[in-house]
């Protein structure tokens, strides 16, 4: 039964011309999975605010009159948006008013518009006004004349939103240009909270104000939806409506887990993981567990000790913490410290990943946050010999970082040395560092903490070497002191400059925001959101007390989201790796590894589903796939995929029987690399009220049919009957061939299926060979009185090891199974009856 309609008529249509003003009542409605529905007639939270693309350059569709079913597919929507709890990136417009998110088997036919969850087969759907629609033209010469249909998406993230509008189109039952006759109307997709907005701009008399049309939205499955109208009079210039995602976390937790630790480690040295846990959910989450998923190998990673009495098993590798409760966002959040030492015997360039997870009996809405993991790289610092730096990280090619707030000792290895100065120089106008390291000789050291002494950026320090009888030396490095955290190459580490970083909090809503600026109190400082990276890909903001996250995009890169943190404590390293787009010639394509047709013949007119799976090295990748079916059509195929692993699905009818082969599937990634995979197995068609065949007579064997003897040849008699009972698809008959030279008589014992397409037939079964043993057999004959009274009859048998595949007669060895027989028989007849 269909959802009541979520506006309230006051008004009844008594003819195709609608004349007058038009009035309703709006009784705000839902559907099961929670969408409502209100509009700027009835609310004050809906405001009619018109957004003009007709100009855009994002033109989706050319101007072809009288064609309404006319659609482009992929269409981008610039982000991620969730529309009845699926996720989608892209879309496709149509010019008959509607915006559809599954793939559909054909946009022909959408021209007559239907109620929501009607039995139509066109799910998936949002309508802000779906009529028989087309481009402006003049209706006795059919030339265009006006119309576009254009998209454009707006904002920054994560506040971006989706405008498709479709601008001075005609009804097909106006056949005039006039303006006061045009439609124009709009639909706006917003990001984060998920909600829709329809707006109208202006109507045709003719189209009576949506007399004709469908407003409204409908699920993937067709059996849930929200209709606002079908073919009432209720749409008027300047009215908006809104379908409002439901906001399904309340009385719900959301528990999340982010994990910190160095970017690279040297070996022997001990660094900090710093776990961040919290909720951000509406209600308080219980029994929180915290684990914590150490490497299994003494010789790269060793447990030291963990904060708050975690416990360590040294089986699984796992720290864990009982949590207990964490409240209600925003005041459920807590940390954890774990301690690790870089075993002596680790490697240069292995790589520690280490893994946090966290878990709640209370019921989650969303379970993304619930594990993060970092990767620390064992490697040498970028420093001379003799120095090093407790504190900092960094790699082999890049100068190494420390954090501002946290403690750095400079230490120097130089044992003639009577004394040692040092010298720290900051780019900025704050006079140098000038001071002495604590010795005595060998080991000299200077410790710091830069926050104290408001340091930052990039900074030269010196060391100056004093001897009793010998010149002083000289030592210099670079080393960047970190305020907040900068943005890098995950790949090089080289810093990234121009990436644009803003910060985000949470919404309330199960999402994120990006921070505003101009609040009194500023919540950030500098009051600035974005920041813009300098060289050394450093951004640093000071805020209040709360939850935070950075979202990052930079030309080049895929964008990212840092891990989530909680101030205080000061968050001085929120460093976030952006992973490089690959150059074309760079680009790693996607492999086609399997792919699942039926196994069992299909009756025509039946949906043959068919599957496969692939991987691509390049994670970040998207797809999309074709299929190309053997009767050479082809339809766009559902991709479901997630780090580099994917599958295809897809369906088609075939109308007529037959055997077909040479389904044909294309995967094409986000940069351009496509790759074809031709299927090998054959999808059978049958139609068991198409006939049957018959035969009975002998070919002449040639040499190389028998495998196990390929010289014998000579003459083989057949005979056979293979039809369909009546009114079921249950195979009957009997097939019996019968090689003498080579002493083999072949007998069926089952058939599978029969086809038969014209003057060919073709069927399969089971059998034995003297009796004996378990054999699949293949006969394909043709009746050539259907061609021509002079067309002989043909004839072809094959006949195979169940077990083993091998070969043991086919008299057209070599050839496809789909191949027309060619031997013709010498005597007998083969009549396909019909």
């Amino acid at each position: 039964m269909r959802k009541p309609l979520c506006m309230i008529l006051t008004c009844l249509l008594l003819s195709m011309i609608f004349i007058g003003n038009l009035t309703s009542v709006m009784a705000e409605d839902t559907d099961v999975f929670g969408y409502t529905c209100s509009d700027s007639n009835t609310s004050e939270d809906v405001v009619f605010n018109w957004i003009e693309i007709a100009d855009s350059n994002n033109q989706v569709l050319p101007p072809v009159p009288f064609v309404n079913e006319r659609t482009v597919e992929d269409v981008p929507i610039g982000f991620t948006f969730s529309y009845y709890g699926r996720e989608y990136t892209e879309l496709s417009i149509g010019l008959n008013g509607l915006i559809m998110f599954e793939p559909q088997v054909s946009w022909f036919g959408y021209l007559e518009n239907q109620p929501i969850m009607s039995d139509y087969d066109v799910n998936g759907f949002i309508a802000p006004y779906w009529d028989s629609i087309s481009y402006t033209f003049d209706y006795s010469t059919y030339d265009y004349l006006a119309g576009t249909v254009n998209f454009e998406t707006f904002g920054v993230a994560p506040n971006r939103y989706f405008v498709a509008e479709w601008s001075n189109l005609n009804n097909l039952l106006n056949g005039t240009s006039e303006s006061e006759e045009a439609i124009t109307f709009e639909a706006i997709l917003y990001e984060g909270s998920n909600d829709i907005l329809f707006q109208y701009s202006s109507f045709s008399v003719i189209a009576a104000n949506g007399v004709s049309a469908t407003v409204g939205i409908e699920d993937h499955s067709g059996a849930d939806g929200l209709e606002y109208s079908y073919n009432q009079p209720v749409i008027s210039p300047g009215l908006a409506i809104q379908f409002e995602y439901p906001v399904i976390h309340n009385d719900v937790s959301d528990v999340y887990a982010s994990i910190a630790a160095p970017i690279g480690k040297e070996i022997g040295d001990d660094f900090q993981y710093l776990i961040y846990v919290g909720n951000l959910g509406s209600n308080v989450a219980l029994n929180v567990q915290l684990n914590v998923t150490l490497p299994l190998d003494e010789d790269l990673v060793e447990f030291v000790e963990a904060s708050d009495d975690g416990i360590y098993d040294p089986v699984k590798g796992v720290v864990s913490w009982d949590i207990g409760s964490l409240s209600e966002y925003p005041l459920g959040a807590a940390n954890r410290t774990l301690e690790v030492h870089v075993s002596d015997n680790a490697l240069l360039g292995s790589t520690i990943q280490s893994t946090a997870n966290i878990s709640t009996s209370s019921l989650e809405f969303n379970h993304d946050n619930n594990v993060d993991s970092v990767l620390t790289t064992i490697n040498d610092l970028y420093l001379p010999p003799d120095v090093d730096v407790e504190g900092a990280t960094g790699s082999l090619i890049d100068p190494p970082s420390v954090l501002s707030w946290t403690p750095t000792v400079f230490e120097y290895y130089e044992p003639e040395a009577t004394s040692v100065d040092i010298i720290i120089h900051t780019n900025d106008e704050n006079p140098d560092i000038v001071d002495s390291m604590l010795g005595p000789a060998p080991s000299w050291s200077y410790p710091i903490i830069f926050g104290e002494i408001e340091r930052s950026g990039e900074i030269t320090v010196t060391y100056v070497a004093h001897f009793p009888e010998q010149p002083e030396e000289n030592v210099v490095f670079l080393l960047y002191v970190d305020p907040a955290g900068y943005i890098y190459d995950s790949e090089t580490y080289e810093r990234i400059s121009g990436a644009v970083v803003w910060l985000q909090r949470p919404n309330g809503l199960g999402g994120w925001e990006n921070v505003p600026t101009g609040l009194d109190p500023a919540v950030m400082d500098p009051d600035v959101n974005p920041l813009i990276t300098g060289e050394d890909g450093r951004y640093k903001w000071d805020t209040l007390e709360g939850t935070y996250r950075v979202h990052v995009e930079a030309s080049g890169y895929y964008p990212a989201n840092s891990r989530i943190v909680d101030v205080p404590p000061p968050v001085t390293d929120l460093h976030v790796g952006l992973v490089r787009i690959p150059l074309p010639q760079e680009n790693a394509f996607p492999e086609i590894r399997s792919v699942l047709v039926p196994v069992e013949p299909v009756a025509v007119n039946t949906l043959v589903s068919v599957s496969a799976r692939f991987v691509d090295a390049d994670i970040h990748d998207t797809h999309t796939a074709i299929w190309t079916w053997a009767d050479g059509t082809s339809s766009k195929g559902t991709v479901t995929e997630e780090n580099g692993v994917g599958v295809v699905s897809g369906g088609h009818i075939y109308l007529d029987a037959g055997v077909y082969d040479g389904l044909t599937l294309t995967v094409t990634d986000s940069n351009g690399g496509s790759v074809e995979y031709v299927v090998p197995e054959y999808v059978v068609v049958y139609d068991s009220s198409a006939g049957f065949v018959t035969g009975r007579g002998w070919i002449n064997s040639p040499e190389g049919a028998y495998t196990i003897d390929p010289q014998l040849a000579g003459t083989a008699n057949f005979g056979f009957v293979s039809k369909y009972q009546k009114g079921a698809n249950v195979l009957t008959g009997n097939t019996v061939f019968e090689f003498k030279v080579a002493d083999l008589k072949f007998h069926s014992t089952s058939y599978q299926w029969l086809v038969i397409a014209g003057a060919k037939a073709q069927y399969k079964g089971t059998g034995t060979i003297n009796g004996e043993g378990s054999y699949t057999f293949m006969l394909t004959a043709t009746d050539g009185k259907l061609k021509s009274e002079l067309t002989p009859d043909t004839f072809r048998i094959k006949i195979w090891d169940s077990a083993s595949g091998n070969i043991v007669y086919d008299n057209q060895l070599g050839l496809s199974d789909s191949s027309d027989p060619t031997t013709a028989i010498e005597g007998g007849s083969i009549v396909i009856h019909k």
